[in-house]
């Protein structure tokens, strides 16, 4: 278990019954499809999905490439956060790489039952400083790692999962091409 995962746990444990049951009531399983997609460039992200089983990517394309921004395993939270926060259009994808096991909660779902309960504003928060922690990390390895750290991070990471991405979009993640990830391999 993920220390966000663990978060959450514990706030939802520490809630009365009652609103853990109307919490619960808005949680929906999803089986998705490897190569489905969970959200599309232009639309807005109605729900925040949290990885129970499989592999996504977040991705936006530019000058018709497709770059991967985000690698999302096993409990994390898939989300175009500036689309679901302000709903409104965003410009990024959200794509299975594997079959998955995700479970969703809808914004609007989630507003209406703040306003009964505050106490549910606590896994906003933790959420958002969950994203604001790890982007932080993320921007931070990028400036001061070298592709080869950051590629050895990912695998000693999630080293049961590497296998399932294709190479393009390991290389779009660590922000080097193809060739240099190859390269990088063969010396490892």
């Amino acid at each position: 278990m993920t220390l966000l995962s663990q978060k959450i746990v514990d706030i939802v444990q520490g809630l009365d019954i009652d609103i853990q049951r109307s919490l619960e009531k808005l949680l929906v399983k999803k089986q998705v499809k490897k190569g489905e997609y969970l959200l599309r460039e232009g639309s807005i992200c109605r729900h925040c999905m949290i990885i129970e089983e499989g592999i996504a990517r977040k991705f936006l394309i530019m000058n018709n490439k497709e770059i991967t921004t985000e690698l999302y395993f096993k409990d994390d939270v898939a989300v175009s956060f500036d689309s679901f926060c302000n709903q409104i259009p965003g410009n990024e994808w959200i794509q299975a790489l594997t079959e998955l096991t995700i479970t969703l909660l809808n914004f609007h779902e989630f507003q209406e039952l703040k306003t009964t309960h505050p106490e549910l504003i606590k896994l906003d928060l933790v959420i958002a400083e969950h994203y604001t922690i790890w982007l932080e990390k993320r921007l931070i390895d990028f400036r001061t790692l070298d592709a080869s750290e950051r590629y050895l991070n990912l695998l000693k990471q999630n080293p049961h999962y590497i296998q399932h991405i294709q190479l393009n979009i390991i290389a779009s993640y660590l922000g080097v091409a193809v060739e240099t990830l190859s390269r990088i391999r063969s010396n490892i």
